[in-house]
Order: structure tokens, then sequence, then C-alpha cells
């Protein structure tokens, strides 16, 4: 499922498994339709944030996982020297959970 806030939202009250992706912009979107989430619900979310002091709480149901990814602790392209750049390690985590 894929959402995408631009207003007033409405989730499905039968989703199955969930993936929602964002960086630190995204954080209170992320958090208004965790909100919306049936206890029931599973999944997981990702979010990129600049640096591990920038991981906030965020209350989910039991069954849905939340993945802080700090680009400062990530290289850029793997097996390189080069640093993470945003919307690096969100594209790489999502990817590998979809497949």
């Amino acid at each position: 499922m894929s959402v995408l806030l631009n207003g007033p939202v409405s989730l499905p009250v039968t989703a199955g498994r969930i993936l929602l992706a964002g960086d630190e912009t995204s954080v209170l979107a992320i958090r208004t339709i965790v909100q919306m989430l049936p206890e029931s619900a599973r999944g997981q979310i990702f979010i990129e944030v600049s640096r591990a002091a920038d991981i906030q709480m965020v209350e989910t149901p039991e069954l849905v996982t939340v993945t802080w990814l700090a680009r400062e602790s990530r290289s850029g392209n793997p097996g390189t020297s080069e640093s993470c750049q945003p919307g690096q390690a969100l594209d790489r985590a999502v990817r590998a959970w979809v497949s």
C-alpha cells in the first residue's frame, strides 16, 4: 500500500502488510498514518535521518517495526568511501524489503 499525504487520508481496514518510508521531514506524516493503523497491522517503517541523534520514538502496533537509517553511520555506494547521500539508505532498505 502506498499513501501520499496531501490532505485527509483514509486507510483500507483490510490492509495486509504495510510499508511506510520517509525521511526526517516525513516523521509527522508517518506518525499520523500509524495512529490510523489497527492493532492487528503488520509491517515495516523505514525512516532515514542525517544522524543518530535525530532518532525519535514512534509508537506502533506490536507487529509493525520501525527502522531508523542514520546516514552518518552508512556508506554511500557499497565498497566505496563515499558518504551516504540523502535518500540513498532509504532506497536500499525499501528495495531489500520488497524483494
